[in-house]
C-alpha cells in the first residue's frame, strides 16, 4: 500500500537527520531535511519504499541494484546508497597466504 500523497511521510521520528536501512547487499541512506516528497521513489519501487509501512523502506522488496537505480533518480538526493557488506555476511574468494 502507497500513500497518495507523499507528504504523509511526515517528520522524522528520531533525532538523527539521516537513517539508515541494510541489508547483506546495499545500504540506504534517508535525509529527511533534504527530502521535498516528490514521490519518485514510491513510484518506481512500492515494493521497497510505502510511507503507510515503519519503516517505510523494505530492502527486501527488490535486488540491490533496482533499489540503487531508483535511489539515483531522486532529484534532491535525499537518498543515497552504498554498496554494503554486512559484518555478519561470508566472505567469498578470500586466498589462504602459503
Amino acid at each position: 500500500m502507497t500513500a497518495d500523497d507523499p507528504r504523509q511521510a511526515g517528520e522524522p521520528r528520531t533525532r538523527d537527520v539521516t537513517r539508515a536501512c541494510e541489508n547483506a547487499h546495499i545500504r540506504v541512506l534517508w535525509d529527511a531535511t533534504r527530502c521535498i516528497h516528490t514521490a519518485i521513489c514510491l513510484r518506481r519501487l512500492p515494493e521497497v519504499f510505502d510511507v503507510g509501512a515503519r519503516p517505510w523502506i523494505d530492502l527486501s522488496g527488490a535486488e540491490a541494484e533496482e533499489i540503487a537505480a531508483t535511489i539515483r533518480a531522486c532529484p534532491t538526493g535525499a537518498l543515497a546508497t552504498k554498496a554494503w557488506r554486512s559484518p555478519t555476511s561470508s566472505r567469498t574468494n578470500r586466498r589462504r597466504p602459503r
